[in-house]
């Protein structure tokens, strides 16, 4: 008896499983499955819990995309899933390290501050695979212009003029929208900057 227990502890050691005295309870993330192993001589013992790896994160990125707020941008009748990017850290990392298959033609991230900023301070490309479109808006929720983000460039993409917000999609997503000066971008007013 004490030899089989011997080798289910060095069994349990090697695999890296764990005995819980109470099974938790599964959640979306963490899908669990229990299977009761009795062991010999001591009827039904507790129930060995597995639970699934969580799927592996980006590893170059403070923010997951999975944790970032999202909320719906409509412009000229479409809708745009946006990762919400309302503080310094989020929006100082924003679209870096995402590849281009990462992103769908349909979402975006939206840059949100609490006032408007000098149109010298534009946006860059550092560590960005992805090409962009760089879509200045006013605080009037009107699109300023339309800079293209080139990959890894790290010269100053500048708008002409003070703006509120930043809306970045893959390049040629724009005109795809019909995104352009002077056009109305409907952004949800629950969406303000943190920081």
């Amino acid at each position: 008896m004490k030899r089989l227990l011997s080798l289910l502890a060095i069994s349990v050691a090697m695999t890296g499983c764990h005995i819980e005295t109470e099974a938790p309870k599964p959640t979306s993330a963490s899908p669990v499955s229990t299977n009761k192993r009795p062991v010999e001589g001591e009827g039904e013992r507790e129930p060995v819990v597995t639970t699934a790896p969580k799927p592996l994160k980006h590893p170059d990125r403070i923010y997951q995309l999975e944790d970032l707020q999202t909320t719906k941008i409509r412009v000229n009748g479409a809708e745009i899933d946006a990762w919400i990017m309302n503080d310094d850290s989020k929006r100082a990392e924003g679209m870096m390290f995402l590849k281009p298959g990462e992103v769908k033609d349909t979402q975006g991230m939206i840059f949100v501050y609490n006032s408007e900023q000098d149109k010298s301070h534009g946006f860059w490309m550092q560590n960005t695979y992805t090409p962009l479109d760089i879509i200045y808006i006013g605080s009037d929720k009107r699109v300023i212009s339309i800079g293209k983000g080139e990959p890894l460039n790290t010269s100053n993409v500048t708008p002409t003029a003070n703006y509120q917000y930043v809306l970045e999609l893959k390049q040629g997503a724009a005109k795809k929208f019909g995104i352009k000066p002077g056009v109305q971008i409907d952004i949800p007013p629950e969406i303000m900057a943190e920081g």
